[in-house]
């Protein structure tokens, strides 16, 4: 029951630590996007 409980919060950890590696990533990625757009109007204008 122990073993069970203690398997299942080190799953959700995981999965947290998952979920927030990939949110960042996904900021990191549309922060890069939004930059190269500036760059790209500024150039244009």
């Amino acid at each position: 029951m122990k073993f069970d409980l203690s398997y299942r919060s080190s799953r959700q950890t995981i999965t947290g630590l998952f979920l927030i590696s990939h949110y960042g990533r996904v900021m990191y990625m549309l922060r890069n996007i939004m930059k190269n757009k500036l760059v790209f109007e500024i150039v244009l204008f």
